[in-house]
């Protein structure tokens, strides 16, 4: 990050946001809550890169604050001088901002919240930051200079083997917004051109041919107000063009929340025939979304996808509740929540939702089971164990840039956009 350094407001909202957060508050919230009265954008853009870069690589920087105080631990102080040095060591680390300037305006703010004392300790600590040696040992190493739980990483390297360090990396990255064009009303050059006449910066995307890669500005656009593009990861518009609606086909989303799969449905339907969307909860963010992006052929209702009860549906999309591994950079404080044992559960679910989809479809309807995880358990193996025991259904092998094994993947480390996982299934006649 190349900034000026007199945010002054921006690194006490980060500050804040951070005290919120150690009181057990989800990362997103404790931020949101904090800037909710703050006008000015470039203070909230300021706090919002300081807080979440220091959530991001909270291991590495605690571990670097515990070589650097003698005689101390870092849990001894109060959470603000805590979280100070944290704001400190992550400017140094990760910003262009001068250092000689960051740790004045952290001194200010440690004699705001502490004392003389404590205000000495963060002057000292700032100014003498040298390198440090990291743990030889794999496990340890990789936890503390990527910042991940030991146990997730273990998981990971099932998974990825050798390529683990270059998956914990790539999560670590900074998100992009990512635009979704509405093709009812629009066009991609329409829109680049729109945004990019008004100031905003824009980018034609990688790897889907209707985004465009943007900044927050485009949120706060009359074009956004207007429908012209929803914000969708690449790799989930790519999943869902998977399912090929036809014309006089119903469509059923039964994990609708927030709407993103379903409108693009609607859309690639042309704003005809039916799309059904649906959710246990989130419902008001579906109904939101269909309205500014003006679908016409979408039914909303509240269900739990375990139970619901349809008839002659064609397609049916379950993008299935799960343990989110693939959208780290987007959900920087989910590898410090999520538990071991909560995978067992969600596979519970998964395994259920499917289940209950194929009593919804009829004979030579598909099915698109996805989700934004990376581990077989929630992904292949779901879909397989379904096959096994259900013989009138086949996968739908799938053999383009993206192949695994016959099954639609991304990977945040190849192809820079969310882990995403994707099977397509068909009853047989």
């Amino acid at each position: 990050m190349e900034e000026s350094v007199d945010f002054v407001e921006g690194r006490d909202l980060a500050l804040k946001a951070l005290v919120l957060y150690e009181k057990g508050k989800n990362a997103d919230i404790s931020f949101l809550n904090t800037v909710k009265k703050q006008k000015e954008q470039r203070e909230i853009d300021f706090a919002k890169e300081i807080f979440f870069g220091v959530v991001r690589w909270i291991y590495r920087i605690d571990y670097i604050l515990d070589k650097h105080i003698k005689k101390r631990n870092i849990n001894s102080l109060s959470s603000y001088i805590r979280n100070i040095l944290r704001i400190g060591i992550y400017s140094h680390l990760f910003t262009n901002i001068p250092d000689y300037a960051n740790v004045n305006e952290l001194v200010k703010l440690a004699k705001k919240y502490g004392h003389r004392g404590t205000a000495s300790l963060v002057n000292g600590v700032l100014r003498n930051i040298s390198d440090v040696e990291y743990p030889r040992e794999g496990i340890k190493y990789l936890s503390i200079y990527y910042s991940f739980p030991e146990w997730l990483i273990l998981r990971l390297e099932k998974v990825f083997g050798d390529d683990v360090a270059r998956f914990l990396k790539a999560s670590n990255e900074r998100s992009k917004l990512t635009l979704r064009i509405n093709r009812l009303y629009t066009t991609v050059d329409e829109v680049y051109n729109k945004l990019k006449s008004t100031g905003i910066w824009v980018e034609k995307a990688r790897h889907y041919p209707y985004s465009l890669y943007s900044e927050g500005k485009a949120l706060k656009s009359k074009y956004f107000n207007l429908g012209l593009y929803s914000v969708q990861d690449e790799s989930s518009s790519l999943a869902t063009e998977l399912l090929t609606p036809k014309k006089k086909d119903i469509v059923a989303d039964l994990c609708a929340s927030p709407g993103g799969k379903a409108t693009l449905l609607s859309e690639l339907m042309n704003n005809e025939d039916t799309v059904l969307a649906s959710d246990i909860k989130g419902i008001d963010r579906i109904i939101q979304n269909k309205n500014r992006l003006r679908i016409k052929n979408m039914y909303i209702f509240r269900a739990d996808a375990r139970n619901v009860r349809l008839r002659k549906v064609n397609r049916i999309l379950l993008d299935v509740p799960c343990s989110g591994l693939g959208t780290l950079t987007k959900r920087v404080d989910l590898k410090y929540r999520i538990k071991e044992n909560s995978i067992k559960r969600l596979t519970k679910i998964q395994s259920e939702i499917l289940s209950n989809a194929a009593n919804n479809i009829v004979s030579g309807g598909r099915i698109l089971y996805s989700t934004c995880t990376i581990f077989p358990e929630e992904n292949e193996e779901i879909i397989k164990n379904f096959l096994a025991k259900n013989k009138n259904f086949d996968l739908i092998t799938y053999e383009g840039k993206f192949g695994y094994n016959g099954f639609f993947k991304t990977l945040p480390q190849r192809d820079g956009i969310d882990g995403l996982f994707a099977g397509l299934i068909i009853k047989r006649r």
